[in-house]
């Protein structure tokens, strides 16, 4: 994970922004940047997408590798993870969102745990893949029941977020494709 935290501090020396700047810009606290930075912490999306915010990039950047064909590799240690509520998510297609129609997320979700909480995206469709659990998907108002072997194709412009029912680790594959 340290490819992600390698491409903020990139794009903040790329802008000639000090820590201190990106931390007043984005609200987020200078310790924990630089510990991002150096790979000690592992941040929620919430705090990536503020950052992103205040470098003005999309997320994805951080995670495009910008290679057009050919073979890419990714290895773990590089995977793009995402924290949510002590569980977690880490995207294993090391393409990315820009420029590609898609990105694949592993995701695990602790017993009673929820990931994504209250989610929106305008421009993508998402798929869900229960491979282990039993999970509760919340979309749009409305709530379904997801065991194994069971899926979920939205649009994710309404808010959307899962929460795991059963009392062991919930497993997914969640596809996210560009509209």
């Amino acid at each position: 994970m340290k490819f992600l935290y390698k491409r903020i501090k990139e794009e903040r020396k790329r802008k000639s922004m000090t820590l201190k700047e990106l931390s007043r810009l984005s609200k987020v606290s200078t310790g924990l940047i630089s510990s991002m930075e150096r790979g000690v912490v592992n941040p929620s999306i919430d705090i990536v997408i503020k950052i992103c915010g205040s470098l003005n990039i999309n997320p994805a950047h951080l995670i495009d590798t910008g290679s057009k064909g050919g073979l890419i590799i990714m290895k773990r240690r590089d995977q793009f993870g995402i924290v949510d509520n002590k569980s977690k998510s880490f995207i294993v297609s090391p393409t990315g969102f820009r420029g590609v129609k898609n990105a694949v997320l592993v995701t695990y979700v602790n017993p009673d745990g929820e990931f994504g909480k209250k989610h929106i995206s305008y421009d993508t469709t998402e798929l869900i893949v229960v491979l282990g659990g039993k999970i509760k998907l919340f979309y749009g108002g409305n709530e379904h029941i997801l065991e194994i072997g069971d899926s979920a194709y939205f649009s994710a412009d309404n808010i959307h977020y899962i929460k795991n029912l059963s009392g062991e680790k919930a497993v997914l594959v969640w596809c996210v494709f560009n509209k």
